[in-house]
């Protein structure tokens, strides 16, 4: 097992240019199993990055929600509307 992970650890310093792996590079070019190793960490990479990027989104959509629901908040939300809807 630490063997993989040392592998995955040598994959990612690569992917995030932290190390320039010569090795690793050439592995790449002639080994099709490194080549679809260093493949699927990136996939994962994409995964888990949109994967946070829904977390925030949801979590702003949750932030307006109640925003826009507090009473104490609707003079200052009739003010930005009245900025938006004046006629010029």
């Amino acid at each position: 097992m630490r063997t993989s992970l040392n592998e995955i650890q040598e994959i990612e310093e690569f992917l995030l240019h932290k190390k320039d792996s010569i090795d690793l590079k050439n592995q790449r070019l002639l080994n099709a199993e490194v080549y679809e190793k260093i493949e699927i960490q990136k996939y994962l990479y994409s995964v888990i990055h949109q994967m946070g990027r829904n977390v925030v989104l949801e979590s702003i959509k949750e932030a307006e929600e109640a925003f826009f629901k507090t009473p104490r908040f609707q003079p200052i939300i009739r003010s930005i509307n009245q900025l938006f809807n004046k006629k010029s």
